[in-house]
């Protein structure tokens, strides 16, 4: 279900087309209240869609089960009201993002489209207590699954980088001497979480790999591994993939161009996403320099692009709205440069001392959709920084 709603028209084709119902990611309710119980009441609302992340709209009513009908509501001062309510009512405050959508007939009556993000390591309280929700219902969390929660969001960082040490694991043998390895993660969800999207037509994960590359900007694009060169889908023992390796995740050492241009996206059942890109390193003659290493960062930006795509795809495709651990490792990096060029200045950047760049973060969905070049910078930033190539990337380092 796609809870985005710009207009009383996108509400109005929700609750007519049959999609509309209460669960555990959406929640309608006809109006916020005035008395401290209903705000109290929204609060609790709140708290619980926090824990996965979800949406809460005001101004719809259930007339019987799973019949919803518009309510509008006066809409002075009610998203105030709702922020209020986040900042003040829950511990610690709670980071919302309420919409107002106006009414066709009386613009001063309409709807608020609550857009609630995971709240990522915290969990948060309303009155000393602590909510979830249930299959369509907010319910009151016990002290066990209070601690189970934290334990997990403690332990966030730690799989992402579990999974980026299985991906070296089992890169596969032959290839260039350098290498991008990435590792996309939907930090809770249940085991198996995307078995019904991978047992799909297989073609469904050209669908989402060509979302993911719609976040790749324009300039960056052109710079092989291209998504394009990966012509090949297949299935795995852990999902589906786009690839050019051979078959069993193989790369012949006979042939060297496809060693060069190596790379691989995999699709698993956990909802997780696995990805492979090599030619990150090439050798070339520098003028003034002489032969040199260069690291394709512009590559490495466009694929960390791609991860990010490849999230919100798969959150988009899954209706999940909770957290997902993003990570980048690239090896063979010792000695070499990034070259810059314009029609003034030929020059280079400093020489990379170290031989491997890794780097995780977490992102909410609104993080992904919303602001994909936050999110890359965060992967990437460091090592853009070292080769001191800000300058190539405008979209992420506005003047």
């Amino acid at each position: 279900m796609n809870w985005r709603v710009e207009t009383e028209s996108d509400l109005r084709s929700l609750v007519t087309s049959g999609d509309a119902r209460e669960s555990h990611i959406i929640d309608f309710k006809r109006q916020l209240g005035t008395s401290d119980r209903e705000r109290a009441e929204i609060a609790a609302d709140l708290a619980s869609f926090a824990i996965d992340g979800g949406c809460l709209i005001i101004g719809v009513e259930e007339s019987q089960k799973d019949v919803f009908a518009l309510f509008p509501v006066p809409l002075e001062g009610v998203v105030e009201r709702i922020e209020q309510i986040a900042a003040n009512r829950l511990r610690p405050a709670l980071d919302i993002r309420p919409q107002a959508v106006r009414s066709d007939a009386d613009g001063s009556h309409g709807y608020v489209v609550i857009d609630i993000p995971m709240s990522g390591s915290r969990l948060h309280m309303v009155s000393g207590r602590y909510y979830g929700r249930g299959e369509k219902t907010r319910r009151r969390l016990d002290d066990a699954e209070v601690y189970r929660l934290m334990r997990e969001r403690t332990g966030a960082a730690r799989h992402t980088l579990d999974a980026l040490g299985e991906e070296l694991a089992r890169n596969p043998a032959n290839g260039s001497r350098a290498r991008l390895l990435g590792a996309v993660e939907p930090l809770y969800a249940p085991a198996g979480f995307a078995r019904q999207l991978v047992r799909e037509d297989p073609k469904t994960i050209l669908a989402i790999t060509q979302r993911a590359e719609s976040f790749v900007p324009a300039e960056l694009s052109a710079f092989s591994p291209q998504l394009g060169e990966l012509h090949r889908v297949e299935r795995r023992a852990r999902g589906i993939a786009r690839t050019n390796l051979d078959e069993g995740r193989t790369i012949s050492a006979e042939d060297p161009w496809k060693q060069e241009v190596a790379s691989d996206i995999e699709i698993q059942v956990s909802g997780a996403a696995r990805f492979l890109a090599s030619r990150v390193v090439y050798e070339a003659d520098v003028h003034r320099i002489g032969p040199s290493l260069i690291i394709m960062d512009e590559s490495v930006a466009a694929w960390s692009y791609r991860l990010v795509g490849a999230a919100c795809a798969l959150a988009e495709r899954l209706e999940y709205r909770g957290q997902w651990g993003l990570g980048i490792h690239v090896y063979g990096l010792a000695g070499s440069r990034a070259y810059r060029e314009d029609r003034f200045y030929r020059g280079q950047s400093p020489v990379y001392n170290e031989d491997t760049f890794q780097q995780i973060t977490t992102a909410s969905f609104a993080e992904l959709s919303e602001q994909p070049h936050v999110v890359v910078e965060r992967l990437v930033g460091d090592l853009i920084h070292a080769l001191g190539t800000q300058g190539k990337y405008p979209m992420i380092y506005p003047d």
